[in-house]
């Protein structure tokens, strides 16, 4: 594929993306616990993996990388689907986090619907600027 400039709406919803991945990371740091025994050590490591992999995925959609966009998708509607299934406890988790967590889900959303949507799932697709409109 040529190199084009990423459309507005792609370039907003990669910003989304990062800004969700950042709230994620502030909620899980803020609400964890320190490491204490060799388990949560191996827990903090998953979790950075988990996060590293989701950065280079948007890394990668920024480039015009439609497997890495479809492979954001997928994590975005299972972690939709389990937000959904099991909803987070505002007796027992604080407000900020649910608060967190809830904005990072619709931001993830909204995200990808608009890279699979107009002029984001046009330009994934390589169809020239003149030709989007049509």
């Amino acid at each position: 594929m040529t190199a084009t400039v990423a459309p507005g709406q792609v370039r907003k919803a990669v910003a989304l993306l990062w800004g969700s991945l950042f709230l994620t990371n502030v909620d899980v740091f803020a609400s964890g616990a320190p490491a204490e025994d060799f388990f949560d050590w191996v827990m903090w490591l998953v979790f950075a993996a988990i996060i590293g992999f989701n950065a280079y995925l948007i890394y990668l959609v920024s480039r015009r990388t439609n497997w890495a966009r479809v492979g954001l998708l997928i994590i975005t509607v299972a972690i939709l689907g389990a937000t959904l299934l099991w909803p987070p406890e505002i007796g027992t988790d604080p407000w900020w986090s649910v608060l967190l967590m809830s904005v990072s889900t619709i931001a993830d959303t909204v995200a990808m619907i608009w890279l699979f949507s107009g002029a984001g799932h046009a330009w994934f697709r390589g169809t020239p600027p003149e030709r989007q409109a049509a």
